[in-house]
């Protein structure tokens, strides 16, 4: 089995059975002859299935080594008594056994052990592909220096559980079934866990103040539509205010998605001075009739916008009187006075964890206490008499006339001023005309 050394270069692909020649004679090789290809560290020992000319040749495997050129290599003729079927097996078995020089092979030529906690100053042999590929060393120290680099270009993307085909759009990108972050703090003491984000204008070397509607930072949502994922909720922080040394006034913004409107927008904002408001001006109301506020404490009433320029008078209240005769107000107590919370003894919910986990379930109590009011059916009876529909009453569905239906209170106080009015104009007409009787019959009557 005669061994040449080469002549010229060759260049090989990882995982390819295809083999470049510069310079080199491969026709001094035939189908069955083996070729040694030397890079770095590692000798890769092939056989060869086919010559296609002084500078081609296909091998019998896969390269299982990097892509590289320019390595040197060996052939290795057999005289045709030594191309047996029996040969051929175990040069195959032969190739299968060497590999490549990785610990395998480390450990049973040179009798290296592991070492599970590698410390700074070890090395690990590494292929110079600027070096022509020759075998050189590196330690942990510098690999290590290496991958920080890489953590602080801006264009490196890091992925985790990313090897099923998703590509990394950000600094760092985790794909997981399950909660892809978790933390713990275990100590004896108050303080809790956070997640900090700094911002600033400038540059990371030169930072600046923020200003007036930056926007600090979130948490933001997306989800998947069928094609592609939309954002779809956000919780930020931005400054509200003038920034001044030891002084970022911030306010807390909540976005969700609006159904049809095919965007995210803000629904509510708590200001930096305390102030709790809608996104948007009268566009949104707290709480419906299938979720309802149990109570709402307040030190003052609430304010109503009354302003003349925001109205087109309609008319007078003419009916206030007759709506006040036939509407009679009434005690009551709720059916339902209120609902509490409570887990469920035989239903269960898979929770954030993938943990079994009992459900909650809402369950009503029945009122208690008195209450004084008005029946919406009956002003509507009212309503109906007088020819008149005001947002007094309504339903809460439209279009449905049997829908649970409601009054608001404070559209009552007009037709209850009104009234009023009504009757102390009946009154001091009265006043005025008993007065006259009085000064023709030479004074009141006893």
């Amino acid at each position: 089995m005669p061994l040449f050394p080469s002549a010229g270069t060759l260049a090989v692909t990882a995982n390819s059975k295809a083999v470049t020649g510069t310079g080199t004679a491969f026709t001094l090789l035939v189908a069955g002859d083996l070729i040694a290809v030397v890079q770095g560290a590692a000798l890769h020992v092939y056989g060869v299935a086919a010559v296609a000319s002084d500078t081609s040749l296909t091998l019998n495997r896969n390269h299982v080594g990097a892509t590289a050129s320019g390595l040197a290599y060996y052939g290795i003729r057999q005289y045709e008594s030594e191309r047996t079927a029996d040969l051929a097996a175990d040069v195959a078995t032969l190739i299968a056994d060497i590999g490549s020089l990785g610990t395998t092979l480390a450990s049973t030529i040179f009798g290296y052990t592991n070492k599970a906690t590698p410390v700074d100053a070890d090395t690990i042999a590494i292929t110079d592909s600027a070096a022509s590929n020759v075998g050189k060393k590196t330690t942990f120290a510098q690999l290590w220096s290496w991958v920080l680099s890489k953590f602080g270009d801006s264009a490196s993307l890091i992925g985790i559980g990313t090897a099923g085909g998703a590509s990394p759009i950000s600094p760092l990108t985790i794909v997981s079934s399950i909660n892809p972050i978790a933390g713990y703090r275990n100590a004896d003491d108050t303080t809790g866990q956070n997640i900090k984000l700094h911002r600033s204008r400038g540059t990371y070397a030169t930072p600046a103040a923020v200003q007036n509607g930056d926007i600090l930072g979130g948490g933001l949502m997306a989800a998947y539509d069928g094609s592609a994922y939309l954002n779809i909720g956000n919780l930020r922080w931005a400054v509200d205010g003038a920034v001044a040394a030891g002084d970022v006034p911030t306010r807390i913004e909540f976005f969700n998605f609006t159904a049809g409107a095919g965007a995210q927008s803000v629904k509510l904002q708590v200001m930096s001075n305390g102030n709790t408001r809608p996104g948007a001006d009268n566009a949104y109301t707290c709480g419906d009739s299938a979720r309802r506020w149990s109570a709402i404490w307040a030190a003052n009433g609430t304010i109503q916008t009354s302003d003349a320029r925001d109205k087109a008078i309609a008319g007078p209240l003419g009916f206030a009187g007759a709506m006040v005769d036939a509407v009679d107000p009434v005690l009551f107590r709720w059916h339902v006075g209120g609902n509490f919370e409570r887990r469920s003894a035989t239903e269960t919910r898979i929770d954030d964890d993938g943990n079994e986990v009992p459900r909650m379930e809402i369950v009503p109590r029945p009122g208690r206490r008195l209450h004084a009011g008005f029946i919406a059916q009956d002003l509507r009876k009212a309503m109906d008499a007088a020819s008149v529909d005001f947002a007094a009453w309504g339903l809460d569905d439209k279009a449905d006339p049997q829908s649970r239906q409601w009054t608001r209170p404070d559209q009552l106080v007009a037709v209850l001023w009104a009234a009023l009015r009504q009757s102390r104009s009946e009154i001091a007409a009265l006043k005025s005309r008993l007065d006259r009787l009085e000064s023709t019959s030479g004074g009141p009557r006893r």
